[in-house]
């Protein structure tokens, strides 16, 4: 201020705030701000409000003298419109410019932007409704997941399903911070609501293929619905402000979908493996043979005919095979053992004849006298 060369003013950047000096600069204070929590649910009722950081921030400011003697203060505040400073030291927010000229000033009305009721974008909603439905099938592809590989099944399908919810999730972090709000409802609709529906369509077929019972797929639907309940409430409070900040109604809807994971895990005993095998593998009918047609009872072929056995008669068994010393019609006598080079013929041995008996003399003792 040139008449008051110790007051002094700034803009604080990436902030709406503006701070002011009374010892020329040495030390600051805050003279107006809006604090950057109700900041974001202000910017949430522009459309497309884009980097809220960077579009709603105070970025320049002049100081000019009043008419009664007094100064004034125009802060520019990106799209959040104008602020001034009256000469009898109050901030208003004055909105846009609208008329310009030597005696046609007019500044649009902020009135409705600042009324405090819930913001009128459609696409706030959207983004609750898809971010409360990812999570939601989330855990049923948990629930899924786990009760296919109880019954031995692959893998794979969990494994696809929460690449699809991973995708999903990523998606929705990058048009959550949006520049623009058409795009961000093309992606919702057309590619993360059908995913999220296609995905637990899949994966509950498919459960219940691998003998999920049916209690199975009722507890898998009821933490469906638990969960989007349990994660969609504080993102309807974000939708009114409260919280108004983003990341306190994100942590509480991710810890909504622990009753849902506990579920899942508590859900995954009511599968059946032997109706997973019985599915895998049904019972076949006996196959027809020859030329009967199907429907008809299958009857055995008859034997097999052979030369002694005529078709139409009973089966008679082969007579034995005839050898040299067995002609046809004759008892079989055994053949005699064949000799061979060691062993020749040779006629049957001859007794040996008895062995002599060796005659001791008597001993003395045993001798008549004499």
């Amino acid at each position: 201020m040139p008449t008051e060369p110790q007051r002094c003013y700034r803009a604080v950047p990436g902030h709406l705030r503006v701070e002011q000096s009374d010892d020329a600069g040495t030390t600051w204070r805050v003279a107006w701000e809006v604090s950057d929590a109700r900041r974001e649910p202000r910017a949430r009722r522009f459309d497309n409000p884009g980097d809220i950081g960077r579009h709603f921030a105070s970025r320049d400011l002049i100081v000019y003298p009043a008419a009664d003697g007094g100064h004034q203060v125009l802060v520019a505040n990106g799209r959040d419109g104008f602020l001034r400073r009256g000469s009898d030291g109050g901030w208003r927010r004055v909105g846009f410019l609208e008329g310009w000229g030597p005696a046609d000033t007019r500044w649009g009305d902020l009135s409705v932007r600042d009324s405090g009721e819930p913001g009128g974008r459609q696409i706030d909603l959207f983004l609750a409704i898809a971010l409360a439905l990812t999570l939601g099938v989330t855990v049923t592809v948990l629930a899924a997941h786990l009760a296919i590989r109880r019954s031995g099944g692959p893998r794979g399908w969990g494994t696809a399903g929460f690449g699809v919810m991973l995708t999903a999730g990523i998606l929705l972090a990058l048009v959550w911070e949006r520049d623009d709000d058409f795009d961000t409802f093309d992606a919702l609709v057309f590619v993360v609501l059908p995913a999220c529906v296609v995905t637990a369509v899949t994966l509950l077929v498919r459960a219940s293929y691998q003998g999920a019972l049916p209690r199975w797929v009722g507890g898998a639907l009821g933490g469906l619905l638990l969960t989007v309940v349990l994660a969609g409430l504080p993102l309807v409070g974000w939708l009114l402000g409260i919280p108004p900040q983003t990341r306190f109604a994100l942590a509480l809807a991710l810890l909504g979908t622990v009753p849902g994971v506990l579920l899942a895990i508590r859900i995954a005993g009511l599968v059946d493996p032997a109706r997973a095998y019985a599915n895998r593998y049904p019972p076949r009918p006996p196959h027809p043979h020859g030329p009967y047609p199907r429907g008809l009872p299958v009857v055995p072929d008859p034997p097999y005919p052979n030369a002694s056995n005529p078709p139409g008669l009973p089966v008679v068994p082969d007579p034995p095979y005839p050898n040299a010393s067995n002609p046809p019609g004759l008892p079989v006598v055994p053949d005699p053992p064949y000799p061979n080079a060691s062993n020749p013929p040779r006629p049957p041995a001859a007794p040996d004849p008895p062995s002599p008996v060796r005659l001791r003399p008597p001993y003395p003792a045993q001798l008549p006298p004499g």
